[in-house]
This record gives C-alpha cells, sequence and structure tokens, in this order.
C-alpha cells in the first residue's frame, strides 16, 4: 500500500483555514462597517455570536469590539 501524498490534506484542516478565512473577512469587516459584531458573525458563517466572539478571541487574542475600538483609532 503506497503512503498518502503530503498534499491530500484532512477535514479538520480544511475547517480550520476555511475558518481563519471568514475570520479575516470578520475583521476587515469590523473595520470598514458600521455592522454590529452579531451581523459580522452571521455575514461570515458563524450561526451563534457568542461562538464567533470566541473563534475571533482565539485568532486575533482580543474580542472583536476591542479590536474595532484599537484598530479604528
Amino acid at each position: 500500500m503506497s503512503a498518502r501524498p503530503s498534499c491530500i490534506v484532512n477535514s479538520s484542516s480544511l475547517w480550520a483555514n476555511a475558518q481563519r478565512l471568514c475570520l479575516r473577512k470578520a475583521a476587515d469587516l469590523l473595520l470598514n462597517s458600521s455592522l454590529t459584531v452579531a451581523e459580522i458573525a452571521y455575514l461570515t458563517s458563524f450561526n451563534q455570536s457568542h461562538y464567533f466572539i470566541k473563534c475571533f478571541w482565539k485568532e486575533y487574542n482580543e474580542t472583536p469590539k476591542k479590536f474595532r475600538e484599537q484598530k479604528s483609532r
């Protein structure tokens, strides 16, 4: 049996990359729109804003609200 090619990606890493892209889009929306955090969460494929906030914190080490306040100055 041959080994799997290294270019094959498992589904969990695909999900992590997709989520990272959604969070990048969310960061852009936080800085360049007046949408609420809940609206941005929904627009970036997060059904629950508290889960969005948790994921955003994990990626950026701050809440979306704090991110917007800090970077908008």
